[in-house]
């Protein structure tokens, strides 16, 4: 909903999609042409796909059991786009792809065998229209304070970094690539530039809040730390939100 809203104020026309009717309405309200779509019901209208963008936040159920579920749907996605006039698709993942590496991850070192990753080849191997696949780090901001992640819960892995992206920068990168003159499929990783420790990060967002601190064990933990070079240069983009500890989520 943020996108939409912001991308109805840069003058798109934008067709929504929920798979619940009561909202319907709701996106009327906003400027939003409503549509009912429900890929597990094999329910994609043509009409919804009436637009040169196609933009896919559908994330796969955190079930392993679900991903050919998950893939069915994608590769009925991708049947429809087919026969429609989207000239591109831009494709949220996540930087779940990529394994604990225990070190600097870049585009080249996601896990072949996640079903994200799996579900991302589906686009990125389709001749037209073209793909960009944007990998988002863990989600902070308006309704989402990581505050509430871990307070009061005992974890490990203290000085492990964190991968963090405010909803501000999501809504900006998606806009900039919709504007971007980009030809070829491409993938984009989008996390803030700095990556306190675990524990630092969410003790300080629980102190926040008042609430209780989480409780860290000692144990270390493999880790990995996003980079985000490509973004920055490809699409000339500056991060709003650069330091997670200093981060609004207002």
């Amino acid at each position: 909903m943020p996108l939409a809203q912001a991308l109805v104020r840069d003058g798109y026309s934008v067709n929504g999609s929920t798979t619940t009717p009561e909202k319907l309405e709701r996106l009327s309200a906003e400027q939003i042409r409503p549509f009912l779509v429900d890929l597990s019901k094999d329910i994609l209208p043509e009409d919804f796909l009436q637009g040169d963008f196609l933009i896919i936040n559908v994330p796969p159920r955190s079930r392993a059991g679900d991903v050919g579920e998950y893939l069915r749907q994608m590769n009925l996605t991708a049947d429809k786009l087919r026969s429609s006039p989207v000239r591109r698709v831009i494709f949220i993942s996540s930087t779940a792809v990529y394994p604990d590496l225990s070190r600097i991850v870049k585009e080249d070192d996601a896990d072949a065998s996640s079903g994200q990753y799996r579900a991302e080849g589906i686009f990125l191997n389709m001749k037209s229209p073209g793909t960009t696949v944007i990998r988002f780090a863990g989600l902070v901001g308006p309704g989402r304070h990581p505050g509430k992640f871990l307070s009061g819960k005992t974890t490990g892995g203290p000085t492990a970094p964190v991968n963090i992206i405010h909803l501000d920068d999501c809504v900006q990168i998606v806009r900039k690539s919709l504007k971007a003159k980009i030809n070829e499929h491409i993938v984009f990783n989008a996390c803030a530039d700095l990556h306190p420790t675990k524990r630092e990060f969410y003790s300080r967002m629980a102190e926040l809040l008042s609430l209780p601190a989480p409780v860290f064990n000692d144990s270390d933990t493999a880790f990995k730390i996003i980079d985000n070079s490509r973004v920055k240069k490809f699409l000339g983009y500056e991060f709003i939100h650069k330091d997670p500890m200093q981060m609004d989520f207002q």
